[in-house]
């Protein structure tokens, strides 16, 4: 019994050790062991209040703006119709009268004479006057001119720029024996200037004619103070010969010759500007 009573006490006083020991630990631990370092509380960031503009009163509302309603196209403009030229024919001289007349011409001299050419080979002058009653004959070369055919005869006239100065006057007719186109000039009678001057006949051209049609007979002086010849093609039907293709012939051709001077044997010159004359 005294020896379980020593133990039980001893255990006790174990116990008792222990706890006083650890207790003195502890106390040492805690002594020893620095305090924690406090971690700092951070500074809140103040939150910056934005200044607010005064909102825009609010916009009215908007009432929409209907579509327009889509006009009908305009009708289309009528095409204007062209525009029709009246011509009134009316006789000139209505107390004068002429046979198969082909042309009427103006001297260009100041005198207001006018000119016909007939067919068969006379030159009647008048006064350029509506009621004028009286033509006489200017020039009467129906001697020469051979005017059987329906194309044949007197067919043109042309005055000198200057027939104040020269008095020359040129024509355009047919002859035969052989068939031919004679460029021939003339000049108005020194005595009386409403008379030519038959016998002053100078003859600048004459061109060979195959058939009796298609002469052309045109005479006109050009700006250039050259005179200007119409030829037709020669005649027959259709230009057989191919006489206006063929740059060989004077025929199917408008010829300018300069009437103001004289080459060699000819009573005219080609001009030198000729693209055909070389």
């Amino acid at each position: 019994m005294k020896g379980f009573k020593i133990r039980g006490i001893s255990i006790i006083l174990i116990v008792i050790l222990v706890v006083i020991i650890g207790s003195v630990v502890a106390s040492l631990y805690i002594a020893l062991t620095p305090p924690p370092t406090p971690t700092p509380t951070p500074t809140p960031t103040p939150i910056s209040t934005p200044t607010l503009s005064p909102s825009p009163p609010p916009s009215p509302a908007l009432t929409p703006t209907p579509s327009p309603t889509p006009s009908p196209p305009p009708p289309p403009t009528p095409t204007p119709k062209p525009t029709e030229t009246r011509y009134d024919i009316e006789v000139a001289f209505p107390n004068l009268s002429f046979n198969r007349p082909v042309g009427i011409y103006h001297a260009g001299d100041g005198t207001d004479r006018l000119f016909v050419l007939e067919q068969e080979g006379m030159i009647y002058v008048f006064e350029n006057l509506e009621d004028v009653n009286t033509a006489t004959i200017f020039l009467d070369i129906r001697e020469k001119v051979n005017a059987k055919g329906n194309e044949e005869g007197l067919l043109g006239l042309a005055f000198h720029p200057n027939l104040i100065s020269n008095s020359f006057l040129y024509v355009y007719y047919t002859a035969d024996d052989p068939r031919r186109s004679v460029i021939a000039r003339y000049k108005v009678s020194w005595e009386n200037p409403n008379k030519g001057d038959k016998e002053s006949e100078q003859i600048l051209l004459e061109i060979p004619q195959p058939y009796s049609n298609h002469n052309g007979g045109q005479l006109a002086f050009g700006p250039d103070g050259h005179l200007y010849i119409a030829l037709g093609d020669g005649g027959a039907a259709g230009d057989p010969r191919g006489n206006s293709q063929d740059p060989s012939t004077l025929l199917g051709s408008i010829l300018r010759i300069d009437v103001n001077s004289r080459s060699k044997a000819m009573n005219y010159r080609i001009p030198s500007d000729n693209a055909y004359f070389t």
